[in-house]
């Protein structure tokens, strides 16, 4: 295809492309209001949940009914720490997406990720809520997170469970 005919398909769909341009401009004034508040270096139920103490039927997950990104924290056999980065978005909860992770559990415990060659023993989960309006931004955070994450694994000595993207 040379540019000359380039120029006539985007001409075609030009008004596509000014409807895109349009809702670019709509998100990038959402960053600019957004704001993520960080998890706190202190205990508080709302935002976290120690696995060993949970009782299935009476405790709810830090933040369930929320959209957001959630961690799970852990160790393997030799005591390594581990991180799970999640995510809930649109049509999920951080609850839902905890259950999923952990329903098989809920009898018999410990809680465990990964897998057979890479196993970890989960003691805690920590949640970030987002606001509904802002719900779409949960993929875009969970995939920050992890990419920054990663390049940090050999100075914190940590186990990330979970990649994506280009890691």
């Amino acid at each position: 295809m040379d540019n000359s005919e380039a120029q006539i398909l985007t001409k075609k769909y030009n008004k596509l492309i000014i409807a895109i341009n349009w809702q670019v401009a709509r998100f990038s004034l959402q960053l600019s209001k957004m704001e993520i508040n960080a998890l706190p270096l202190n205990f508080t139920r709302d935002t976290y949940l120690a696995l060993g103490d949970m009782d299935w039927k009476k405790d709810k997950w830090p933040n369930s009914e929320n959209n957001g990104v959630y961690f799970a924290f852990g160790h393997d056999s030799k005591g390594k720490l581990a991180i799970y980065i999640g995510k809930a978005s649109m049509s999920s909860s951080i609850g839902l997406r905890l259950s999923s992770h952990f329903a098989d559990y809920a009898k018999n415990r410990p809680f465990r990720m990964g897998s057979k060659e890479e196993s970890f023993e989960m003691d805690l989960v920590a949640s970030i809520p987002l606001k509904d309006q802002y719900a779409f931004f949960a993929p875009a955070l969970e995939e920050f997170l992890i990419g920054e994450m990663v390049q940090m694994i050999e100075e914190f000595d940590f186990s990330l469970i979970n990649k994506t993207g280009r890691y």
